[in-house]
């Protein structure tokens, strides 16, 4: 399992895998995680993995890191590293809430998705075939998040989260011509 923007470690320390891998550009953060998870935590860019070909089960993307990512460089990176049939996890947020307050735009909002399929495109494009994804908005009382139907029109949610799998099946031609991929 690895876990692409780890920060300190907080969600892999949760996570019920043999293997527990993280990555995060930042030094500072890598510094402040407790050793005790069990995990190996390395300081590394997501656009050039530090590891081999097919050599990860499953990946996570939380708590929204692909928002400063190259989709198409990190993807690829992903595929690469992801042994066939491994498993990609990203979670990122909206770009704009419908709201019945007055809401002014954001300085982040152009790092948030617009709409799903900002994510799912271009994870299909490079052999991932979309197993779900999930749309949610978070509440200030329980149940704290409401799941939101992925046909239902607007900006009511605030969350998606895509799961995907890797493989041969859906991989394209233009990115296939290399020769094969890895995994």
């Amino acid at each position: 399992m690895l876990e692409v923007g780890c920060g300190t470690g907080r969600l892999l320390g949760k996570i019920h895998s043999p293997t527990k891998l993280g990555i995060d550009v930042s030094r500072e953060m890598l510094r402040r995680a407790p050793r005790q998870r069990g995990a190996l935590l390395v300081a590394a860019d997501a656009h050039a993995l530090p590891f081999a070909d097919g050599s990860i089960d499953a990946i996570i993307a939380g708590n929204t890191v692909f928002r400063y990512l190259d989709y198409q460089r990190a993807l690829g990176e992903f595929r690469r590293v992801l042994r066939f049939g491994g498993r990609l996890a990203v979670h990122q947020y909206a770009a704009r809430i419908w709201s019945l307050r007055d809401r002014q735009p954001g300085p982040h909002d152009h790092l948030h998705v617009g709409d799903r399929r900002e994510l799912t495109v271009p994870a299909e494009r490079h052999g991932f075939f979309v197993r779900e994804t999930h749309l949610f908005r978070s509440t200030r009382f329980w149940p704290y998040a409401v799941p939101i139907p992925t046909w239902m029109p607007g900006h009511l949610w605030g969350h998606c989260t895509m799961a995907v799998s890797y493989t041969h099946l859906t991989l394209p031609t233009t990115l296939n011509s290399g020769g094969g991929g890895g995994g």
